[in-house]
């Protein structure tokens, strides 16, 4: 596992992230392990619009038919093989 020291933050921030890590039940080094890990994930935005399509009622995500290409010279559109 890797280190990091971070310097000369500023004592309200370190105040705000002992409040935080106490919230959440957990050290203050834990809490900003934590706050890493959720600043560099990489974005899941199907995963995210697929739950808040499921808190939505009603909501259906629409069925794709196999892909389609357009023909750029008169705008139709035209079935992929």
């Amino acid at each position: 596992m890797a280190s990091l020291i971070v310097r000369n933050i500023d004592e309200s921030v370190k105040a705000n992230l002992r409040k935080r890590a106490a919230k959440h039940g957990r050290s203050t080094e834990a809490e900003v392990r934590s706050i890493l890990i959720q600043a560099t994930k990489e974005p899941d935005w199907l995963s995210e619009f697929v739950e808040v399509a499921k808190q939505t009622r009603g909501f259906v995500l629409p069925q794709r038919n196999l892909p389609r290409e357009l023909n750029l010279f008169d705008d139709t559109e035209v079935s992929a093989s």
